[in-house]
């Protein structure tokens, strides 16, 4: 083929393509969303680590309920306001938690814990008497299912390790020695009742939270 027409072909798509339009690099986002989601990242990396009991992530609140609660305020206010697409929040947060190693991410989330608490506020925080129920109920459970399950003796453990210090915490309310029993009966009545009326009524950061409780006792 004659080498004129192949040039004149060549410059032909060279001038369309330079008349074309660039494609717009993404807009920069505002600190506070680009805040956020670093935050979301961080938070999903130390969770991760959370979950296989790594101690210096255990340092910071459980992070798996809250975290993802955090991630998908997030996401949703940012795709809400046009902001980004939802593909475009999951790869940037994608891209973040690659980018962070875990002392990074620990370091990253105990900096943004004010932010979860604005955007996920925390619930209240229970206590020995609440967490003692709580492991027992769990303990019965999971006994009654299968006496031989090793999770039912564990969670037993950790709630009879609670029970000197639910004591001292009705103690405190003013409930006395003789009438604690029944007012832990009492609060391991309610949590089973909660418990079959909602299925959330206690989240696994909760639950995390009681077991280190009962091995801060040990």
């Amino acid at each position: 083929m004659p080498i004129r027409p192949i040039l004149s072909c060549l410059a032909t798509l060279l001038l369309i393509a330079l008349a074309a339009p660039v494609a717009a690099a993404p807009a920069p986002l505002p600190p506070a969303d680009a805040r956020d989601l670093r935050c979301a990242a961080a938070f999903a990396v130390v969770a991760v680590a959370q979950a296989r009991g790594d101690a210096a992530a255990a340092t910071l609140p459980p992070l798996a309920i809250r975290g993802r609660q955090f991630m998908g305020a997030v996401g949703a206010r940012l795709t809400a306001g046009g902001t980004m697409t939802p593909a475009a929040v999951q790869a940037e947060l994608t891209n973040a938690a690659r980018a962070l190693t875990l002392p990074g991410a620990i370091t990253a989330a105990r900096g943004c814990l004010a932010t979860l608490d604005q955007i996920t506020p925390p619930r209240p925080v229970l206590d020995a008497v609440a967490c003692e129920a709580l492991l027992g109920v769990y303990a019965e459970v999971l006994g009654a299912r299968d006496a031989a399950d090793p999770r039912a003796a564990a969670l037993q453990r950790d709630a009879d390790a609670l029970s000197r210090s639910a004591s001292a915490a009705l103690a405190a309310r003013g409930t006395p020695a003789e009438a604690q029993p029944a007012a832990k009966a009492a609060a391991r009545a309610r949590l089973r009742e909660a418990l079959l009326q909602r299925s959330d009524t206690i989240t696994a950061d909760e639950f995390t939270h009681c077991r280190r409780m009962a091995a801060a006792t040990r």
